[in-house]
């Protein structure tokens, strides 16, 4: 079987066109919005950014913020519980520097400091 057989049997099949296109926004707007602000209309029932004049779905836009809050707490609670880790940490790490700093003291009475000159004791 030839070299051309074989490249012919695999050949890629062809990409079709490219039918994306990106809308550049006007000079002096970002690019993506936080929508920070918000202008709701209760005539229309409608929620709008109040900075890029989008309107968002009611219920996406409040279900995004429950996700977003609903991250928060728990962030918030694995916080909480890795500070009362760390506090027990400090406790036991106290009560370890009490500990050795007393059996220093108590060895420390205990030595026997002795002249290597043979003048005496200190």
């Amino acid at each position: 079987m030839s070299s051309d057989n074989v490249i012919h049997a695999f050949k890629p099949a062809e990409l079709p066109a490219q039918t994306l296109t990106i809308e550049k926004p006007p000079a002096g707007k970002k690019m993506y919005c936080q929508h920070g602000g918000l202008r709701i209309d209760p005539h229309e029932r409608s929620i709008a950014c109040a900075e890029c004049g989008q309107v968002l779905d009611p219920f996406d836009y409040l279900l995004t913020n429950a996700a977003t809050i609903n991250r928060a707490w728990q962030d918030h609670g694995y916080v909480k519980r890795e500070i009362s880790d760390i506090q027990d940490r400090i406790t036991e790490l106290k009560k370890e520097e009490k500990r050795l700093k007393a059996q220093i003291k108590r060895s420390a009475d205990k030595i026997t400091v002795v002249d290597v000159r043979g003048k005496g004791l200190l």
